[in-house]
């Protein structure tokens, strides 16, 4: 019931990462428009009636390193604009009902009224009500997910130029040598996320930044 006023300092304050790395939990939030956009899963006066409160809310976020199933084609598919394929492994969604059941459970000890998840159609829990969260947590642990019945955003994109040595099974895929080299170039180099072979779940700053740096050195030293 309390004025929270949660977006009023830094986005990103308080960060947990699950003992597994299934997932990392982040306080964070965003400017109304936004908000209402990326974390509201509701319509027309049920959306109003959520965004009025707008001070009283506070935006809990599951980040999940996803599998790497994705392909890149040769060719934009005309139809959705994109040049890569994706699709969710058994894995993923696994990962996904534990750290919805676990946001859900967040907010239950630490006092919150209500949760709403991403779900489409939106879901709204009173939290209050014991019976009916552990009745949902049940439900929905059996239910046969799919990427259509979320709400779901890609951030820190990785992979898709895959870096490896000549000794790694992944020589014979790779875009980048171990040198940063494009494969069959001299003088172009790679230095960011998609040289990763797959997801660090982690946010992959600090990670980027370290390679950059190597990447440098190995075009100091190719060159002078």
């Amino acid at each position: 019931e309390d004025v929270l006023n949660a977006f009023d300092g830094d986005q990103i304050t308080l960060a947990a990462i699950d003992s597994q790395s299934r997932a990392i939990f982040e306080t964070y939030f965003n400017p109304p428009a936004a908000f209402s956009l990326a974390s509201v899963p509701f319509f027309f006066d049920r959306r109003d009636a959520v965004m009025n409160r707008y001070k009283h809310l506070i935006n809990y976020g599951a980040l999940i390193g996803s599998e790497p199933n994705g392909v890149i084609n040769r060719k934009v598919d005309l139809l959705n604009g994109q040049a890569f394929d994706w699709s969710l492994g058994e894995k993923d969604f696994k990962n996904i009902k534990y750290a919805l059941t676990t946001l859900i459970r967040m907010g239950q000890y630490s006092g919150s009224k209500k949760v709403i998840l991403p779900m489409k159609p939106g879901i709204e829990l009173n939290l209050s009500d014991k019976n009916e969260v552990d009745s949902f947590v049940k439900l929905f642990n059996e239910f046969p997910l799919r990427i259509d019945d979320i709400y779901i955003n890609t951030a820190h994109p990785q992979g898709g130029n895959i870096m490896a040595g000549l000794n790694s099974e992944f020589k014979n895929i790779r875009v980048a040598d171990e040198k940063f080299r494009l494969a069959n170039f001299n003088n172009v180099f790679i230095a960011d996320a998609s040289v990763f072979p797959s997801s660090l779940t982690v946010n992959p700053q600090w990670t980027i930044m370290a390679l950059s740096s190597m990447a440098v050195k190995n075009v100091l030293n190719e060159f002078h």
